[in-house]
């Protein structure tokens, strides 16, 4: 594929745009097993099913393998949990706080020399999960794309 879907860059683009804060893990995708932090992020996952997100291609010219306009989602998971039973407004805090920063980091990997769109869907899914292990706020979010290049 000559002109490969922008998704793969823009997952990436985004990673690095959040860098490495101090307060939280940003991953890169699905979080490893192995992994527990306490607040993070994923980017290209929402941390429950294996789709990290999908696009469309229109071409827009016939015959032309250059000029297309592509229409994308990209999930991410937004998570707070410190093991505390308590405390719901902290950690409600924390993700609005995180999902700014995604928010931040989604507007500013927008290449200035195509046309595009960013922004959070309106569908974010708020999650407050109490158990044994402690109360978990999550925010479920897909960042949509628009872009036509040639």
């Amino acid at each position: 594929m000559s002109n490969p879907p922008a998704i793969f860059s823009i997952i990436a683009d985004i990673v690095a745009a959040l860098g490495t804060p101090s307060t939280y893990t940003v991953y890169d995708g699905p979080q490893p097993t192995s992994a527990n932090p306490t607040k993070f992020i994923l980017v290209g996952s929402d941390g429950e099913t294996a789709s990290s997100g999908r696009w469309t291609t229109d071409w827009l010219a016939m015959g032309s393998r250059a000029d297309r306009k592509e229409t994308g989602e990209i999930a991410c998971l937004v998570q707070s949990w410190d093991g505390s039973t308590d405390n719901v407004a902290s950690k409600r805090a924390d993700v609005q706080s995180m999902l700014a920063d995604l928010a931040a980091a989604a507007y500013s990997v927008a290449d200035a020399s195509v046309e595009a769109y960013w922004g959070l869907t309106d569908g974010t899914e708020l999650e407050q999960e109490q158990t044994q292990e402690g109360l978990t706020v999550r925010a479920k979010v897909t960042i949509r794309y628009e872009l036509a290049r040639a």
